[in-house]
Parts: structure tokens; sequence; C-alpha cells
């Protein structure tokens, strides 16, 4: 199965990662997870953490311990990237309230999370390369409209778009690996977001999947057989488009039921591929 842990040899640090499957999907905290993979041996890092304040999954009663952990696990990551390598990380600022300063209204504000997660991760070391924006187009539902309420500058957007920052750890010679995605790092990625409520059903599994295209357009430039990482893997959209792209990667995810559901996809996945491909028994 390629759900096996990682071993880390300490004489030989990257051969583990050079025997490792297509993919993995690991079971675990993020940060004790990574403290097993050995330095400097993965090629770029996606992922899309969950909110602080997300209902169904939401582990933080503030927003200071998430950032703590956001923080905690980015560091883990600065250090299994190969210097020079990129990290994009898919984040949105939401409207809510800090629940531990303000219980006002006038606590119900923008939070702009990627201006902390940008102040976070400089001190762990990465340096902000470019920020893609995700325009998700028009947003179905009936999320917006101002929450009924009709006064003046009262604010409610839709969720329309999202920021993909992308992180590079300095140092490294084949900064051409990263020379695609970062010359479009300020273009607009146009993607439709995964429709996975139908007739009031969720019909995917997970509570808030990317598309897999944003994955993919963030792979640019690598090459066959480079190793990428999400630290958050949810459903394993990141996997599911590293095979796309003739990649290999490693997925974290804590929770048991996204972790059997994310296997699931991506065995799916590369069954489908193999049959497009016509490599299955005839």
């Amino acid at each position: 199965m390629p759900s096996s842990p990682i071993k880390v040899d300490h004489d030989e640090p990257t051969a583990p990662l050079k025997a490792q499957p297509d993919w993995q999907v690991l079971q675990g905290d993020s940060v004790q997870v990574l403290a097993e993979m050995p330095p400097d041996s993965v090629d770029r890092a996606i992922t899309s953490p969950p909110y602080f304040n997300a209902r169904e999954y939401s582990q933080w009663p503030n927003l200071y311990c998430y950032l703590h952990d956001m923080q905690a696990i980015a560091r883990e990551v600065f250090r299994v990237l190969k210097p020079g390598a990129v990290y994009a990380y898919n984040i949105f600022d939401t409207f809510d309230n800090e629940r531990i300063i303000t219980f006002s209204d006038m606590g119900k504000k923008r939070i702009s999370l990627s201006a902390w997660t940008v102040d976070a991760f400089r001190r762990v070391g990465f340096t902000l390369r470019g920020n893609l924006v995700w325009d998700k187009g028009e947003i179905h539902g009936k999320r917006g409209f101002n929450s009924g309420n009709f006064s003046p500058f009262y604010q409610s957007p839709f969720n329309c778009w999202e920021h993909v920052l992308l992180f590079q750890k300095p140092g490294g010679r084949n900064d051409d690996l990263n020379t695609d995605l970062l010359e479009n790092s300020r273009s607009v990625a146009r993607i439709h977001p995964v429709v996975k409520i139908i007739r009031g059903e969720n019909r995917h599994g997970h509570t808030a999947p990317f598309p897999q295209e944003l994955p993919e357009r963030l792979l640019e430039g690598l090459p066959q057989g480079a190793l990428v990482l999400d630290p958050f893997g949810g459903s394993g959209t990141t996997a599911r488009a590293a095979l796309q792209a003739g990649c290999r990667s490693v997925i974290i995810e804590q929770d048991e039921s996204y972790v059997a559901l994310s296997r699931r996809l991506i065995e799916e996945h590369q069954n489908g591929m193999a049959t497009s491909q016509g490599t299955l028994f005839i």
C-alpha cells in the first residue's frame, strides 16, 4: 500500500524518498510527521490549510493559537524543502471575529490571514516571491447578500477569490525549476471551485476541497519524478495533480475519515489514468 510511513536513514538522508512509491498518505499531526522526514528532500510544497474558524474541523480556540500552529508547520516544511524550492500556500482573507479581543460587531472585521501568514513565514526563513490570485468566478449559494443587514458600510462580501502565496526557501542552484511558476505569480487563475453540494448532499466527501486544476498549475516547471508535499492533505487533491504531472507526492492528513477518502480518490484517479493510457490488462 502507498501509505507506509517514511523511514529516515540518517546515513543516507534522501534514500527513503528515492525509494518511495508514486504517492503516500500519512496520518498524523503535520509537525510530528514532518519531523520524521529528511531535510532538503522535497522539490515543492502545495497546500490549502484549514481555517481557524472552520465549523466542521476547527481545533483552535482563537486566531492566535491557529497562527502559532501554522508557523510551527511552516518551520518543518522549510526544513524538508530543498534550497530554492517553493511553498505554494492557498489562503482566504476571511471575515470574522477574533473572539478573544472584541466581542461586539466591531470585531466582525476582515481578518487578513494572508498578511499574518506572510509575517509568520518570513520569521521562519521563507521569502515571499509572488501572489497568484485564484479567481473562483461567480459564487453559487446565498452566503452573501450582507447576511440580511442593509445598513451602510456593513461588509459581508462573496468569497469569489483567494490568495495563493508563493514562498521560496533561499539558496539552491536549481531556480530554473521555479521560473515558470514565479513568472506567472502576479497573474490571475480563473478556476471554478469544486461543486460538492448536489441536492443538499455533499457528494465529494470533504467540506472544503480545492479544484485539481489549481495544484496542477502550481506544479509548473517540475520534472518527472519530482517530490511534492502537502502538509494538509484533505481529500488528496495535490496528490492527484502530482500523478497527472508525473510527480511523486507525500500528503499528510490528521483526520482519519479524510485519510480514507484521499486514499480512495487517489487510487481511483490512478486507475483512471492507467485505463486511459491503455495500461490495464486487456
